[in-house]
């Protein structure tokens, strides 16, 4: 559902989605184990018109549609969650947002899709590969 409504308000023409990996949530050792719930994880690729910024708020509003509650303690299970992974090459950083994402090169729930799309595009920071950042991770 999240994927076509991304579609509707972000996209600007046919948008690719990779295969979804089911993986357990990433929790602190002090969360309550009724948190401990499965995630479902996917990529989606997005040519769109929008800036970063008009796309951060417009990912809000989404998440916020979906009911999303966003005063819900940090690590707590949630309905949706989108980031923005990368954005072209760009290398941005505020209070509310990083682009690249600051761990995606830490988690195989994000590198794995993002492979399936884009495998030789280039981290803006590391200047790899995400094939490279992929099987380093794999590797570590």
């Amino acid at each position: 559902m999240s994927v076509s409504i991304i579609s509707k308000k972000i996209a600007r023409n046919n948008i690719q989605q990779s295969q979804v990996i089911e993986t357990s949530a990433l929790l602190l050792p002090s969360s309550p184990s009724e948190w401990n719930l499965p995630f479902l994880n996917l990529v989606v690729l997005v040519k769109t018109d929008l800036s970063f910024l008009q796309l951060f708020h417009v990912i809000k509003e989404i998440e916020n549609d979906m009911g999303r509650d966003f005063s819900a303690p940090r690590w707590s299970p949630r309905v949706i969650d989108i980031d923005i992974i990368t954005y072209n090459n760009l290398i941005y950083s505020n209070k509310n947002l990083e682009i690249p994402h600051t761990q995606m090169h830490k988690r195989q729930f994000v590198m794995k899709p993002v492979c399936e799309l884009v495998p030789n595009n280039i981290h803006p920071i590391f200047k790899k590969t995400f094939k490279q950042l992929l099987d380093e991770l794999m590797n570590s």
